[in-house]
């Protein structure tokens, strides 16, 4: 994987968390529905799922582009920890007021929250996939191709299976 690639697929995520954020306030600033109490929140709080998988995948590219060290194997997940506690927090704050609305979407985001600990939990596994960087070697990433083993593969010297 090049080294521009591998900041478009980490700039990705942090992008549609940037959509999720604005997405989710003007949905809750400008709606005229009732119900924009419930969807601009929730929207919102898909952004941080968005950090969580920013997260992930800076985890495994890094290791991929062999830049990844002690402070990324612990700085990256924790951010995808932190969006975590924030979205359930903000849940839990919002569930607690008076209105119908903020009770379903505190519920809502609630969810989202643990969903957001599932996506920041696979960056902390993936800090331990000790053979990303050993596959990334041998499969040619670097934009090579890969030649068909010797003896025609599986199907033998004529292609045929």
């Amino acid at each position: 994987m090049n080294y521009g690639i591998s900041v478009l697929f980490r700039a990705i995520p942090l992008l549609m968390a940037l959509v999720c954020f604005g997405y989710g306030w003007f949905i809750y600033d400008y709606g005229t529905d009732p119900n924009r109490f419930v969807a601009g929140p929730v929207v919102f709080s898909l952004g941080m799922i968005c950090i969580a998988l920013f997260s992930t995948a800076a985890t495994i590219i890094r290791q991929i582009i062999n830049t990844f060290g002690n402070v990324s194997r612990y700085l990256l997940p924790a951010l995808g920890y932190l969006s975590t506690i924030i979205t359930l927090i903000v849940g839990i704050h919002t569930l607690r007021q008076p209105s119908t609305a903020s009770f379903v979407a505190g519920h809502v985001i609630c969810g989202v929250g643990l969903i957001t600990a599932c996506v920041a939990t696979t960056a902390t596994s993936s800090t331990r996939f000790t053979m990303i960087t050993i596959n990334a070697k041998k499969t040619g990433h670097d934009g090579a191709r890969r030649r068909p083993p010797e003896g025609g593969g599986a199907g033998g010297a004529r292609g045929g299976g």
